[in-house]
């Protein structure tokens, strides 16, 4: 347990140290399977004038940082948040293959942007009283109009999560896993009571609280899966040169793969 710095305390690198030597083999695995990541991020080019493919890059870069994010707070038992970053990795996921397949997606990904900023203005006019005075009514209505017209000009609609899980061929996954995910992201009583003790009777005793190893082979197994998933079809759609390279990481994660579950 740590101190009242919490986990910013010193302790925390005792704590990291131990994790390190428990889990040697796995952190091991993953820095050699990060490395090949990284390194496939320097082969991938896009091509001008193609939507799809900068979006596309874009959202890779993204995973990498989330993906290593992952593997750093893990090591840190800071799995509540590593967790919260896992559901964000899986959205990646989803709207990645979703662009590989169907690239004209994209107008729709990018028309997110003012499909929300149109909800956050209409919002800010509805509150217009509550919020700041340096937001003028008139300023936000200007915004709004044209916001409005850029939504109805470019024909944009509302696309989700789920819709982008739907095209990806990926419904189950978002309705089960994801579903499961977003327990923690949402700070649902599911996850968030996992910080109760409980005494003989049934009664809340006391806390849990400070780092946490628990699962953390599974956050990171998931996480490392889920990058090998959202890589796959960027091979084809970037034409990159890795296969023998995927091949041999991936046969090498799925031989780690049971070693995991076994593991406490």
């Amino acid at each position: 347990m740590l101190n009242q710095e919490g986990f910013l305390s010193p302790d925390i690198e005792l704590f990291e140290k131990n994790i390190e030597k428990e889990y040697s083999l796995l952190l091991e695995k993953l820095k050699s399977y990060n490395m090949f990541f990284q390194e496939t991020a320097f082969k991938i080019k896009g091509r001008k004038n193609e939507l799809a493919h900068w979006c596309l890059l874009a959202l890779y870069i993204r995973s990498l940082s989330t993906y290593q994010s992952i593997i750093i707070l893990s090591k840190k038992g800071i799995t509540t948040e590593a967790n919260v970053l896992l559901r964000s990795l899986v959205e990646i996921q989803y709207i990645i293959v979703a662009l590989s397949k169907y690239p004209a997606l994209a107008k729709e990904y990018l028309g997110q942007e003012a499909i929300e900023m149109k909800k956050i203005l209409k919002n800010s006019r509805k509150w217009s009283d509550k919020i700041s005075k340096d937001t003028l009514l008139h300023e936000v209505e200007d915004k709004l109009q044209e916001v409005e017209k850029e939504i109805d000009l470019n024909k944009l609609k509302k696309y989700t999560i789920k819709d982008f899980a739907q095209s990806a061929d990926l419904l189950l996954d978002y309705e089960i896993y994801y579903a499961i995910l977003c327990l923690t992201g949402h700070s649902n009583i599911y996850d968030v009571k996992k910080h109760f003790v409980f005494d003989d009777n049934g009664i809340i005793s006391s806390f849990n609280w400070g780092p946490d190893k628990n699962n953390i082979n599974t956050v990171l197994g998931i996480a490392t899966e889920t990058m090998f998933r959202l890589l796959s079809p960027l091979r084809d759609v970037f034409e990159v040169n890795i296969e023998d390279d995927y091949a041999k990481y991936f046969d090498d994660f799925v031989e780690l793969r049971p070693k995991l579950k076994k593991h406490t």
